[in-house]
């Protein structure tokens, strides 16, 4: 939890490193909260709220991807390679995945 909580806030810190585990634990707590607050607001019919959350949560997990890209020694231009369908999603979890340099 400490991991997504440092994610907001920092959720505009571009610069930095963060470590493997501190980006897929919140990765993995956003995931989690994104699908309770989904499975409430359908169950409410309040479909606005899961959008104003992902918009919120959309600079915080650019950041910390930037963040974690800075610390395996990539620049943030590398998450511009996700926009090639398939390959470069799988380039780019991969450069997520690498240790720290």
């Amino acid at each position: 939890m400490q991991e997504y909580i440092a994610m907001w806030q920092e959720f505009a810190n571009f610069s930095g490193k963060t470590s493997v585990r501190g980006y897929w634990m919140a990765v993995l707590i956003n995931f989690v909260v994104s699908f309770a607050i989904g499975m409430v607001a359908g169950i409410l019919k309040l479909d606005i709220v899961v959008s104003l959350y992902s918009l919120a949560v959309l600079i915080p997990s650019l950041a910390i991807a930037v963040r974690r890209l800075n610390d395996a020694g990539h620049t943030w231009k590398s998450l511009l390679l996700s926009f090639i369908p398939i390959v470069g999603w799988v380039i780019v979890l991969i450069r997520l995945c690498k240790k720290s340099v």
